[in-house]
Order: C-alpha cells, then structure tokens, then sequence
C-alpha cells in the first residue's frame, strides 16, 4: 500500500509539472498560437526582422502569428486571449483584424482600448467543425513605443513561450515627432462585403510645399468616384481635431487610381493651434489632411490590397509609399536617404584615431534652432563609424567624448549638407580632427616635521585615496629633510592619509582633502607629527628604620681632689716615669745590636 501511496503521489506530481510546464508554453488561452515573426515595412514591401536588421522607432512592423487549430475541439464562438508585449505603443496597434480560411470568416480580433490586450472571438461558422487541419496567420500591425525608445541599441522583445527577439532600434527625435510627417491608411470590409472603406491621414511636421497623394488599388474593387471626402484640420476644441472641406478635386486613373494635388500644408507647431513657425505667418494654419472614400468589391478576396504614395518638395526626389490591407497602418515619412562616415584622425598627423563618440544634430529651416539626431555613436575602428538613413537636411557633429590622450571640443563642426549631389550607395565622409592633449603636471609635494621644533622626519608614508578610501597614489618615504613628492597626480579630489609615520613619533591617519585642478600650483603640504615621550617611573620611598646604639658604660673616673695643682702634679710624675722607660728601652736595644 505504501509503495502503491508512492507511485499516486509521483504521477500527480508529474501530471502538475507537465500541465504547469504548458501552461508557460502556451502564448494565448486557447494554446492555438504556434509561432510568431516580426516583419518591417520597406516602402511596399516588407523585410523579416532578423538579429542584424535596424529599424526605426517610427517604422511600421507587422507582427505574424500562426495558429493552429486541434481538430478534436470544436472552436465555434470560443474565446482565447493574449497580450503583446508592453514595448509597442497600443494607439499605433490595430484594433480588429477579421481571420478568413479561404474565403470563409472563422474569427475576429480585437484590441481592448488603450491596452496590448488581444481577444481573439471565432464565428459560429460550420466550417470549423466540418473541416480539419485548420491552420493560418494572423498579421497585426503596430509601432513601438516611442517614449521607450531613448537611444539606438537592442531592445528585447519577448512573445513568452514563443520566443524572444533582439532588436537593435534607432530612437525618433527628441521631440517624439517624424522629420517631415507621419502617413496612415486604414481599410474597413463592411459587414456585408460589399465596399471597403478607406480612410488616408497626412500630418505635417514641418511645412510641406507641392504635396500630392497617389492611391492605386490592386484588384478585387474599383474606386466609388462619389464617395470622397477631402478635409483638413484648420482648428482644435481641446484634443479633438475638427475637419473643414478642402477644395480639391481627385484625378482618376479609371476606377483603380486616384491623384490628389493638396497643395502647402502648413504645419503650426502645436496641436491646439499655436502660434505659425514658418517664414510667414498664414491666415489658415493647418497640419493635417484627410482623405475618405469607398472602394466597390468586383471579386470576393481574402484581402483587398491597396498602395498609397506621397510627394513633396521636402521629401526629394523619393516617393514614399505603404501598403494596407484592409486594416490600418501608417509609418512616418522621412523623405530620400544617404549614408555617412565619421573619420576620427589625428590633427597633425592625419592618422585615423578611435574612441570618439558624437551626437548629430540636425537643423530646422522653419524654427531655424538646432536639435538632436542621433545621439551616442561610438567611432570604434580605424575605418570610421558609418551612419545610415541619413535624410536630406543640414547636420553638424557634436564631440562628447575624445580618444585618449587627446582633447575634447565640445564646441560644434562645421555643417555639412546631405542633398542628392551625394551619390546613391556612396556614403559621405565627414573627417573630424584631435589634438594630443598637452601633458600638464600637477605635484603634489609633503614635508613632515615634528611638532616641537619643526625639523624635517624621515621615514614617514603617505598615500592618495578616492572617495572610497581606494588607494590611487602611493608617496615616496620622506628623505632625511622630511621631503617627499608625487610628480604628476590626475586632477580631482583625495584624501592624504599617513599609513607609517617616522620612528619615535605617532601616526596621523587621515590628514585632509586633497583637491588637485589641472595647471593650479598645490602649495607643498605640511604635516606635523608629535613625538613619542616615555612614560616616567615612580619609586616610591621605603623608610628605613635607623638602629639603636647599643650602650656604652661610662668609665668611673678615682676621686681626686678637686684642685688644680693635684693635677698638674699628677701628670707631670707620670711624663718622668714614661720618659725613664724610654730610656731603659734603647739602652737594652742597643746591646742587642752588639
């Protein structure tokens, strides 16, 4: 029974793995998403965005999904949901798209407003349960978000369970707006597919001379001559762009082609009708046109295609053009391209330098101000930096970092001009010269001394820390003056800290900040030190007893009488007796010489 218990709790713990190991898998509710590609539109036609591939903020991209239905589950008005992820801005993405197999609609996607979340609703059609091996792609257009687009590197994009992409993205301007204007074209099959309902938007960014919008449409409906709107958007109430007739007339090419000749459109500098910004001040100012129309279905398609082109004095001799299908999309337009080169060489000696890094700045004709273009290109091969997408305009190069050893000029190069004189596929070269920096030596010199009479000590050691106490400069022992010196020291702040001082003396730790300024004289520093004193001894006094003297008797003297010729008396008898012995003494030591 315990082996059995056992063998229950491993399967269920490997039923919970596998279902929670599908369930990270699984891009939408339903699992029917199996793969997933990014796509760029290059003018009218499209590019599979790979890990070399650079686009723009502002381009359109189309994301592919491909699904795949289970034939033993019956699809009819099931639900699945997925979300895209948060680096596309939701107001540039569609908000439905119709799903068809063949000519049959089996499903319908929606946007929630304001979010990336995807609902993906299929019909009550028959089809999806009368057939199998139900298999498709679903191609939603979008736009990264600008705001998170702050400069040109590689951005992660992630579709959780399908796949993770690496896109290298180069940041719109500063101000968040195209150069010139930004286009939309959005298509609407009509519930019973009879007609198609277009719409065209051109926003100016600056002032567009000689504007004219070609449409052609490729098969499958023909253009309803009766069913134009052309309007411009002459004035705002609050957010809310309000529209007025234009006075235009379309020139049809049959029934699959339009031009429309539009004329200046002025662009005003703000939404809510600011102040002009142009060399002249219009009566009229607007920055927008539309375009509104129907087409007639002739053919039952799976999608009705159609191509729209715009041209302006501003834009050269390019045409830029997209193309939708049936549901919208839009790009900005830039206008005709060059690449250039950034060569770093070396002023005097023309040798080609790396390790620079530039900003370019473009300028504007209408404000007349300069603002920034590309920001942080590194120069990092002998070769130059060579910088593509380049639009017609006039740019200057910003240096923000100069290779080692050379001085950096923060002030702005000459202009150049990017025009179409500059040869197709033959980048311009913009040389930038360096010159070396002129060493500048900063010392920084010490003299220590003692405290009591400021002579100079020998063997102390000092050092340089930064402001987290790393040492970045060692000092020389002091010499017999008390002198030591660091020949050239990098400008900046330090702490002088003491890590030995001299014999006999103590030790000061940290001295004082130190700041050194590049060709500023630092007066030598004084440091004191006191000398080391040793402690005095104290003996404490012991008191020593003194012996007693041992007593003497006193002789007793005989009783003389108490008169003075007694005693002249008595020691003159005794000299006659001392004197006769004397006698006595020699006269016996002379008879013993004989």
């Amino acid at each position: 029974m315990k082996r059995l218990k056992t063998l229950l709790l491993a399967l269920l713990l490997t039923i919970t793995a596998f279902t929670t190991l599908k369930a990270a898998e699984s891009y939408d509710s339903l699992d029917i998403i199996k793969d997933v590609q990014l796509e760029v539109k290059r003018d009218s036609t499209t590019e599979i965005i790979g890990s070399e591939t650079i686009i723009s903020a502002v381009d359109t991209l189309i994301i592919e999904f491909k699904f795949e239905l289970d034939d033993a589950i019956n699809y009819q008005n099931k639900i699945t949901t997925f979300v895209l992820p948060s680096i596309f801005d939701p107001a540039k993405t569609v908000e439905s798209l119709d799903i068809y197999s063949g000519s049959e609609l089996i499903a319908r996607i929606t946007r929630e407003p304001g979010t990336l979340n995807m609902t993906m609703t299929f019909t009550d059609s028959d089809f999806l349960v009368n057939n199998s091996n139900i298999k498709g792609a679903m191609r939603l257009l979008t736009q990264t978000d600008r705001t998170q687009i702050t400069s040109q590197e590689k951005y992660p994009i992630y579709f959780e369970g399908l796949g993770n992409f690496e896109v290298e993205i180069v940041p719109p301007n500063p101000d968040g707006e195209p150069e010139i204007a930004y286009a939309w074209k959005g298509g609407q099959l009509t519930a019973d597919k009879s007609n198609v309902g277009w719409s065209i938007y051109i926003t100016a960014f600056q002032d567009l001379e000689n504007l004219v919008i070609r449409d052609q449409h490729l098969g499958g409906q023909e253009i309803d001559t009766d069913s134009f709107e052309i309007s411009i958007a002459s004035y705002y109430v609050g957010d809310v762009v309000m529209y007025e007739p234009l006075d235009v007339t379309p020139e049809f090419d049959g029934n699959g082609g339009f031009t429309i000749d539009i004329g200046t459109v002025y662009y005003d500098g703000k939404l809510n009708g600011g102040p002009a910004i142009s060399s002249e001040v219009h009566e009229q100012k607007r920055d927008g046109v539309r375009v509104r129309y129907k087409t007639k279905i002739t053919e039952e398609q799976d999608t009705y295609d159609n191509k729209v082109e715009f041209s302006a004095t501003q834009l050269g001799s390019d045409v830029r053009d997209m193309t939708s299908v049936v549901y919208s999309g839009g790009g900005a337009i830039a206008g005709e391209t060059r690449s250039i080169v950034i060569l770093k060489v070396d002023g005097d000696t023309n040798a080609a330098l790396i390790g620079a890094r530039f900003n370019i700045e473009k300028y504007n004709p209408t404000s007349q101000t300069w603002s920034l273009y590309r920001s942080n290109l590194d120069v990092e091969s002998v070769n130059g930096l060579q910088v593509d997408l380049m639009t017609f305009g006039t740019y200057r190069l910003v240096e923000t970092q100069a290779p080692d050893g050379y001085m950096l000029d923060e002030t702005p190069f000459d202009p150049f001009v990017i025009d179409a004189t500059i040869v197709e596929g033959t980048p311009f070269e913009v040389i930038v010269k360096n010159f070396k920096r002129v060493p500048v030596q900063n010392p920084v010199s010490i003299h220590k001394v003692a405290s009591h009479n400021q002579e100079g000590l020998a063997g102390a050691e000092f050092v340089l820390q930064d402001a987290d106490d790393t040492v970045i400069y060692t000092f020389p022992i002091t010499d017999d003056q008390g002198h030591s010196m660091l020949e050239d020291v990098v400008a900046g702040t330090y702490k002088l800290v003491e890590t030995q001082a001299p014999t006999g003396y103590t030790s000061r730790g940290y001295i004082k900040n130190v700041t050194v300024v590049d060709g500023v004289v630092l007066e030598t520093i004084t440091v004191e030190n006191t000398k080391i004193v040793p402690p005095t001894v104290v003996v404490p006094e012991i008191e020593v007893p003194t012996p007693a003297s041992p007593e003497v008797p006193t002789p007793v003297s005989p009783k003389l009488p108490s008169t003075g010729v007694n005693n002249v008396l008595i020691v003159g008898g005794l000299s006659v007796l001392a004197l006769g012995l004397g006698l006595v003494l020699v006269q016996r030591y002379r008879k013993y010489e004989k």
